[in-house]
This record gives structure tokens, sequence and C-alpha cells, in this order.
């Protein structure tokens, strides 16, 4: 004999839920309703973010930038943005901070484009920095990708 115990749940947003049921997929379903699922919150974070320190002209830049990096690389702008840490996308984020910061965006408003602390985008400006004083392939792509920038501004 298998005893099932009550699942309660108590709910405060705008009122309050309170039941008691046996079907613990009814309580998966609501609390699926109810939260919302990481990559919608991480969206909101990167909105209310880059709309609280990014004046308009800098919001434009930003993503002039990043949608000139994202075509070159061939990489999703959003991937640029995100958290992972793959060779690929790291290096097109170092080269899109880079142009950010060549462009004159302070490094706290670069910082708030990718949601990440601005002694990061230091050390990533400074990593590409360090590249293009020997390397004559990325010298190319950079002057390549400001051209591109001039061009969707």
């Amino acid at each position: 004999m298998t005893t099932k115990a009550k699942l309660r749940v108590v709910l405060f947003a705008d009122e309050t839920i309170v039941a008691e049921s046996d079907d613990v997929d009814l309580w998966r379903r609501l609390v699926a309703q109810l939260t919302p699922s990481k990559a919608t919150h991480h969206r909101q974070e990167v909105q209310r973010w880059r709309g609280a320190i990014l004046s308009s002209s800098d919001r434009r830049l930003a993503d002039a930038i990043l949608l000139a990096v994202a075509k070159d690389r061939h990489i999703p702008g959003a991937m640029i943005l995100g958290k992972r840490r793959q060779p690929v996308i790291v290096a097109a984020r170092a080269i899109a901070m880079y142009l950010m910061r060549e462009h004159g965006l302070s490094y706290p408003t670069i910082g708030s484009v990718f949601l990440r602390h601005h002694t990061t985008i230091m050390a990533a400006v400074a990593k590409v920095e360090a590249r293009l004083v020997h390397d004559v392939a990325l010298i190319s792509e950079v002057d390549t990708l400001k051209e591109k920038v001039q061009v969707l501004q």
C-alpha cells in the first residue's frame, strides 16, 4: 500500500492561492505556468540593465557593433551577449567590447551591455589590444568591422 502525502502550496504574488492536492503533476504544471523560464528572466535582466545605463545613441552604437561582429563571425548576437565561454564566442565578444571602447563607450557602459563587471571588459579589451600588435588578420578584421559599424550607424 502506497500513501501519498498531500502537497500544500501557498503562493503570494498579486493574490494568495492556498490549495491542497495529491496530484504532483498538477503542481508541476501550476508552478511551470507561474515561474518564468531562465531565458525569459535573462532577457528581462538584459533589457533592464541596458535600458538603465545606455543612452539612445550609445544603444544604437552598441547594437550596430554587435550586429557587425555577429554577421562577420557568423554567430547570433544573443550568443555574443550570453554567458557561453566557447573560444569562438569569447573571441567575438572581446572584439565587440574592444570596438565599443574604441568608439568611446566607457567600461561601465560596455559592462551594462554585456551584463559584466567593468573590470571584465578592461581585461577583454587589453587582450584584443595585445593581439593587435602582432596579428595581421585581426588588424584587418577590426578595420573592416569599424567600416561596417560606420555604415550601420
